[in-house]
């Protein structure tokens, strides 16, 4: 739906492969233009270098797990 603030919790996701990453991109880019705010909550410092790779980092806010 529209308008809706989306959190997902990544603290148990350790990594992702390419086809995972892409899918994520679409579904989070799919979200973002239905005017959804996305936050990805507690990313591994090395999963969120990956994802901002792929640009995740447009789509939605990344908040590196804190060690």
């Amino acid at each position: 739906t529209r308008d809706q603030s989306i959190l997902l919790r990544c603290d148990t996701l350790l990594r992702m492969d390419e086809n995972a990453m892409q899918a994520l991109v679409g579904i989070l880019s799919r979200a973002r233009q239905l005017g959804n705010d996305i936050r990805l909550q507690r990313v591994h410092r090395l999963l969120a270098t990956n994802m901002s790779l792929y640009g995740m980092d447009r789509y939605a806010r990344l908040q590196v797990l804190s060690q």
